[in-house]
């Protein structure tokens, strides 16, 4: 009996640890190209049923027809939590496949991780002002009840049909799909443009002179200056196109006295002025700091005590991106290396070296170079046959991500 016994349990550890799903990496996910151009689904652990993977590819592919988006559905069972979080696996899967076009950068990746109960969306460059943080978030709170009772089928479908209506509306869609306007408006549409612009333009430096001098309150000087002095020679280097009035208003407010005037930081207890008291930062804020990621101040009230921090984007914040180590923003590209380079008949590979400027940690990522394809020739896209790629696109992190 106590041997029947024994046998049982060694084969329930032995179905246990033979049937388990596979914990991936971003490197390991199979990519849904290898079976042909319009397979977008990577659907390795089974997670999704047969029926929902062809529905999704169908889905997919209708979208890149119609707008050029190429969106990336992956669904596996779980990823190592000891080396990614869920946000960080997603981002680098986007980068390593380069989902998107190149040249237009409208890539999306739905990315859900059934054990770690949670789901992601990051989007190319090209995109994140159309698909903001915050409609992605939409998206993602509209469904994820379907997530939390475990009806993935449903939840991926309801989700994706979601994106597609949102990015299918005529607005957005001609947006996405360049050249859609007919040819007799153009020269209007220019011309009305074009005056918009300027009147923007003009206001825009206005503006940014007055908050050269008048900083949000407790906002440093330093940072009040900087950000004036950055957004004006952007501005400064447009005056050709509105030559008098833009050249008047750079000069202007290039040449005025800099004398920033910062207000104190209202109490919120007692409403007296706050007084700036010096603030221990940790060595990532002070990285942070150094490298004009972020400018820490704090503030004290004279009358109750009562303090508050406050945290400014510097003006480097979107060159870094967060450090899986140490947890700062201080993460830069520091080298690009062409392993293979892409030709007509097949892919190329670029290493990119990304180094921690607080802690040192240095992580490789490679990055699919897309093939480059001759004048005239088919792209081969619509056949299903024979494998195919993805456009070499780019994410810098924009998107949303829920646990469910």
């Amino acid at each position: 009996m106590k041997t029947k016994r024994l046998l049982l349990v060694v084969a329930g550890l032995c179905a246990f640890f033979f049937t388990r799903a596979e914990v991936w990496t971003h490197e390991t996910v199979p990519s849904p190209k290898v079976q042909g151009q319009n397979y977008y689904v990577a659907n390795p652990d089974s997670v999704l049923t047969p029926e929902t993977v062809e529905q999704l590819n169908e889905l997919c592919t209708r979208l890149n027809t119609n707008t050029g988006v190429e969106l990336a559905v992956v669904a596996i069972d779980e990823f190592d939590e000891n080396h990614y979080s869920a946000y960080g696996f997603a981002l680098k899967l986007f980068n390593y496949w380069g989902i998107g076009s190149a040249e237009r950068n409208t890539g999306v990746l739905i990315f859900l991780a059934r054990g770690n109960r949670d789901i992601q969306i990051i989007t190319g460059k090209g995109i994140e002002g159309m698909l903001t943080d915050g409609k992605c978030g939409e998206l993602l709170d509209d469904n994820l009840y379907y997530f939390s009772e475990n009806d993935f089928n449903a939840g991926m479908l309801s989700l994706c049909r979601d994106m597609e209506d949102f990015l299918m509306k005529p607005d957005n869609r001609s947006e996405l799909m360049l050249g859609w306007t007919p040819e007799n408006t153009i020269v209007a549409d220019v011309l009305l443009g074009w005056i918009f612009i300027g009147c923007i333009l003009m206001a825009l430096l206005g503006y940014l002179g007055y908050k050269r001098l008048h900083g949000e309150p407790g906002q440093p000087a330093e940072n009040v200056l900087k950000r004036a002095d950055d957004a004006q020679m952007g501005m400064g280097c447009l005056s050709f196109l509105f030559p008098l009035p833009m050249l008047f208003l750079y000069l202007f407010y290039r040449f005025f006295p800099k004398h920033p005037e910062v207000k104190p930081m209202k109490c919120k207890k007692c409403g007296a002025e706050m007084e700036s008291v010096p603030m221990t930062l940790s060595k990532t804020q002070l990285k942070e700091q150094d490298l004009h990621v972020f400018a820490f101040v704090k503030w004290r009230c004279p009358s109750c005590g009562a303090e508050e921090t406050g945290k400014y984007d510097g003006r480097e914040k979107y060159k870094y991106s967060k450090c899986d180590s140490c947890g700062g923003l201080t993460t830069l590209v520091t080298k690009e290396e062409t392993v293979r380079y892409a030709t007509q008949f097949h892919d190329g590979e670029r290493i990119d070296t990304y180094t921690c400027q607080c802690c040192g940690a240095v992580e490789e990522v490679r990055v699919v170079l897309p093939r480059k394809r001759l004048l005239g020739s088919g792209s081969g896209s619509d056949s299903d046959g024979g494998g195919g790629s993805w456009g070499g696109g780019s994410s810098s992190g924009g998107g949303a991500g829920r646990s469910f």
